[in-house]
């Protein structure tokens, strides 16, 4: 059961490495984004919301992007919002895809709505919308929405600790919080030392804080006796699933059954004065779920050796909820 565990953990991360890799969008991908539309917003902060888009969208995918000129040259003196006419102008600049976006000023709030078009069959590929409840708000919802169209997710799984918006930070499921602390429970399994004895329960206490890509922190373990280590991990990505590799060194207390034992050299019985606490290495990877709210679920394998007359060395598999 134990080497169980420790594939499952080796697979984990791997699995959702290549699946990010597997998400990348192809490179012969041609996008024409159309001139905004807008109501009650001013004209600099429109042509100010299109060129950060257009960056957007060239930092977040390796797709072509019709120059404007080219654009307004296919569109001539029409205004285009339908399916319809924005693959026709698609087809006109040689673009395989069709991106029409409105922006609308509701007192200090800027709906953005957006529709992904394919310039071939002339369907809609991707409808949605955002708001940001400021202005300084726009840039981030703009990356959003880049990141939206060039994986063709909805705008809600586009979400990333460093990309919340503030309407996001409002509700119920608060994102974004940098500090965690919870409990985590499993099972310890002795691979040496440990009295020989079969698996026992262990549970423990963390509070870490992330400072992007990493996490540091504090565990209090309760497993074979007491242990309090010091722990640091890598997170992969920014994303809601985030295997993450990593280490801890602290101390450990491990309950012996002490008792006299017979010294083969001495060929006489002896006082059982071993050493059961001592420092403890540990490496240890996993997976968070949920990473962008403020609560996640976390699944953790660890091997942990501790440097006393014992030798103790045992695996150790946790999940649990931490906010």
């Amino acid at each position: 059961m134990c080497m169980r565990f420790l594939s499952i953990a080796l697979i984990l991360p791997i699995i959702f490495i290549n699946q990010s890799i597997l998400g990348q969008k192809e490179s012969d991908t041609k996008i024409a984004i159309l001139p905004f539309a807008s109501v009650g917003i001013d004209e600099s902060t429109v042509q100010s919301a299109q060129a950060i888009l257009r960056l957007e969208i060239s930092a977040a995918s390796n797709w072509d992007i019709a120059s404007e000129t080219d654009v307004k040259n296919a569109m001539g003196d029409q205004s285009c919002d339908e399916p319809g006419c924005a693959a026709e102008i698609g087809n006109r600049v040689g673009a395989s895809r069709v991106l029409i976006c409105h922006l609308t000023g509701l007192g200090e709030k800027i709906l953005v709505h957006y529709t992904l078009i394919d310039a071939t069959s002339g369907t809609t590929v991707l409808k949605d919308n955002a708001t940001a409840l400021i202005v300084e708000d726009l840039d981030t919802v703009l990356k959003r929405v880049a990141a939206s169209v060039s994986t063709n997710k909805s705008i809600q799984q586009t979400a990333e600790v460093n990309n919340i918006t503030a309407n996001e930070s409002l509700e119920p499921l608060r994102r974004g919080s940098n500090t965690l602390s919870g409990f985590t429970f499993g099972y310890l399994f002795p691979q040496e030392g440990y009295d020989n004895d079969d698996r026992s329960f262990t549970f423990d206490f963390r509070v870490a804080h992330e400072i992007e890509p990493f996490e540091v922190g504090i565990l209090l373990a309760v497993r074979k006796g007491f242990a309090v280590n010091v722990f640091g991990n890598y997170l992969f990505t920014r994303k809601d699933i985030c295997p993450y590799l990593g280490g801890a060194f602290g101390f450990h207390w491990v309950k012996h059954d002490q008792y006299d034992y017979f010294d083969a050299q001495t060929q006489t019985y002896r006082q059982d004065d071993r050493h059961t606490d001592g420092f403890e290495l540990t490496a240890n990877g996993g997976v968070k779920l949920f990473r962008t709210y403020n609560f996640q679920i976390l699944l953790n394998f660890a091997y942990l050796v501790t440097f006393n007359d014992y030798d103790d060395r045992a695996t150790v598999f946790t999940f649990g909820l931490v906010k």
